[in-house]
């Protein structure tokens, strides 16, 4: 198992913590090759997802995917049962994200991909609130600050802890 993959064991049973909420535990093998113990929390889906690379390269001949819609489908197309849940009766789930060194904000362009391949497959809406971000570098501040237009940004994470954040 290579550093990357994760395993959560079948002795981990998910507790209750708080109002809907679920808590794993599951390890991941470091460079080292020892194991190492992680949490997991999420809410009202199962949180024993694993997902496990296929290898079709070797066995079908086929290119690797390069594009990455066709990737982020991919993916949800691995996982449909978990999305199809996760989106629930009424097909759609709303998602509060906020940002902390934000960087060029990639875990809001992974999930917009994530919420336009759910929607292409007919299994509702996944919107995508952004609720701040945080960004010391002037230049990468900017960035955000043209293409995503946060609520709020937050130009340095020590004023985190004031009353506004």
């Amino acid at each position: 198992m290579d550093e990357a993959s994760e395993e959560i064991s079948e002795d981990d049973e998910p507790s209750s913590k708080g109002k809907g909420k679920a808590k794993a535990t599951g390890a991941t093998v470091g460079k080292d090759g020892k194991k190492k113990k992680e949490s997991y929390s999420c809410k009202s889906i199962d949180c024993r997802l694993k997902i496990e690379p296929r290898d079709d390269s070797k066995s079908s001949g086929l290119a690797p995917i390069s594009n990455l819609a066709i990737i982020f489908g991919d993916i949800v197309d691995r996982v449909l049962p978990y999305v199809s849940k996760l989106m629930g009766s009424n097909k759609h789930r709303k998602l509060r994200v906020a940002t902390m060194c934000s960087g060029t904000e990639s875990p809001l362009l992974a999930l917009g991909m994530f919420s336009k391949a759910i929607k292409e497959r007919g299994l509702g809406h996944l919107e995508i609130e952004h609720v701040f971000s945080c960004e010391i570098e002037p230049y990468k501040q900017a960035y955000i600050e043209r293409n995503f237009k946060p609520p709020i940004l937050f130009r340095d994470i020590k004023e985190l802890g004031g009353d506004v954040a």
